[in-house]
């Protein structure tokens, strides 16, 4: 870049392989079980949307979702798969990240 400036690119939530990095596992009291938390971002992405989309559905009530203590929104992954059954202009989820590569 003229000037010798760097300009920082927002930060892919797609790893190299394009796959998306596993939330961590958490207690959903809706779902009543210990379900996969994905970012707004990383949600987003899953399912082809905007993050727009994503927080007027946690604002409808739509997904389950809950704010962790540094005040990152993260979204049920289990209320988004049956979010986007729903919907057929939706990317359908893939099957849950295997449990040794969630962050715990």
């Amino acid at each position: 870049m003229p000037g010798g400036e760097a300009r920082s690119r927002a930060p892919n939530p797609e790893g190299r392989d394009g796959a998306l990095p596993p939330g961590p596992k958490l207690y959903c009291a809706s779902c009543d079980s210990t379900t996969q938390h994905l970012d707004v971002l990383a949600a987003a992405t899953l399912v082809g949307v905007s993050r727009s989309a994503v927080y007027l559905w946690m604002k409808q009530g739509a997904v389950h979702w809950a704010a962790l203590p540094r005040g990152v929104r993260v979204i049920c992954r289990e209320s988004l798969s049956k979010l986007s059954s729903t919907r057929p202009w939706l990317k359908p989820l893939k099957e849950p990240l295997p449990d040794e590569r969630l962050i715990h």
